[in-house]
């Protein structure tokens, strides 16, 4: 018997509990930084990236004030460059701002930048994520969380983690970028995007990221409204969770968003990037490149030379069915440099990669274990706050 659609999830995880005979399940107290191209870690509350006591920088835009501590400095590297860093910095606080004006909420966000890379020897350019609990459901992330709750799921420690990859040439200006050059401001509205939640954690064999690490068949709600368009049936379903079908549907393109208000401003269920054969990171995180129309951002790949810095309406539409309910791009500009100084295009003088893609990574999603055991109180907020939208499609069978 399915769930009412409009149920909250932390409702359908009620439920759930009560049906297994349990109040949490058993591993709640792992949670888990998912990044769709850089993979994922575990931590407990001992072991999170806690931020330094006092933020880098603080950027308040359009009601949302992001405290942003950014480990590069004092290095002299990466966000900390002597002639690149301002420009760098004032490119992420552009898509930020960018970001905060689309989805028209009001709140606190703590952003991590880590450590810089500067490798020209992997694929990836950037990666950037939010938190999840370690629990059988869909969820959502720690970003949405702490905006639409107003509460900080896990105290001391970031909603949005990101980390950018020096070891490419970006254009790291207002104008387009040239040949051969990747789009900073572009690859950053599309990482952080991924950090506001739009995420899947489908494996290839159709289980959950989190099922070999922790036994849990964990979703997000990215991945509640995926769906078979022949068919058409929805990937995931069950109590807990798991997928309806078999695991050639992951690969066949044939995998659309249910979302009704990405359909309607799409004009149909808009398609989900589903490769022969499966490439972790990439797949269902993404909208199918080879078909989709409109120049969307969260397409899987942006190649250099191109500029895709605005949310397209098929991604708005997203962003609106998973919970941002405020989301739109009327009378937003789009995103620039909130300041110019040591800007430039062509820096860091690496190759590029041998498949050009703004937004990919060269292997599937890795898992590492941080840490043993974590405060109950933490787990316990976030699931508090998982809240679910009216037009948001939700199912369980008990």
């Amino acid at each position: 018997m399915p769930f009412n659609r409009s149920m909250p999830l932390f409702a359908i995880f009620l439920v759930t509990s009560v049906l297994v005979g349990l109040v949490l399940p058993a591993n709640a107290e792992i949670v888990a930084l998912v990044e769709p191209h850089n993979g994922i870690t575990y931590y407990d509350t001992d072991n999170m990236p806690k931020q330094a006591a006092m933020a880098s920088s603080s950027l308040t835009a359009h009601g949302i004030t992001f405290n942003i501590t950014y480990a590069d400095n004092g290095t002299n590297l990466g966000f900390d460059d002597p002639s690149e860093g301002t420009a760098r910095k004032a490119a992420l606080e552009g898509a930020l701002t960018y970001i905060a004006d689309v989805i028209n909420a009001t709140g606190t966000l703590d952003v991590e930048v880590r450590t810089s890379l500067d490798n020209n020897g992997i694929s990836t350019l950037a990666s950037a994520g939010t938190f999840y609990t370690t629990s059988n459901g869909f969820f959502d992330g720690a970003t949405f969380i702490r905006i639409n709750s107003g509460t900080k799921p896990f105290p001391g420690t970031p909603e949005i983690s990101m980390q950018v990859n020096w070891g490419y040439s970006f254009n790291v200006s207002n104008d387009p970028p040239g040949a051969g050059i990747f789009d900073l401001l572009s690859l950053l509205v599309h990482e952080l995007t991924h950090g506001l939640g739009f995420t899947s954690l489908i494996k290839s064999d159709g289980t959950s990221e989190f099922q070999i690490d922790h036994g849990t068949a964990t979703f997000t709600s990215l991945d509640i409204l995926l769906f078979r368009r022949t068919t058409p049936t929805y990937l995931l379903a069950g109590n807990p969770p798991s997928l309806q079908g078999n695991v050639a549907d992951l690969i066949g393109g044939d995998i659309a968003f249910d979302g009704s208000t990405a359909t309607s401003n799409y004009g149909s269920a808009p398609p989900i990037y589903a490769p022969n054969p499966y490439s972790g990171g990439s797949s269902m995180s993404h909208w199918d490149t080879g078909t989709i129309v409109g120049n969307p951002i969260m397409k899987h790949s942006i190649p250099p030379g191109v500029s895709r810095r605005t949310y397209a309406p098929v991604d708005v539409g997203a962003l609106i069915d998973m919970g941002y309910t405020n989301a739109s791009t009327a009378g937003v500009p789009s995103p620039t440099l909130t300041a110019i100084s040591g800007e430039g295009e062509g820096e860091g003088e690496g190759e590029k990669p041998k498949d050009p893609v703004a937004c990919g990574v060269a292997s599937s999603m890795e898992s590492t274990l941080w840490g043993d055991g974590m405060m109950f109180v933490g787990v316990l907020l976030l699931l508090i706050h998982l809240s679910r939208r009216n037009n948001q499609a939700q199912r369980a069978s008990a």
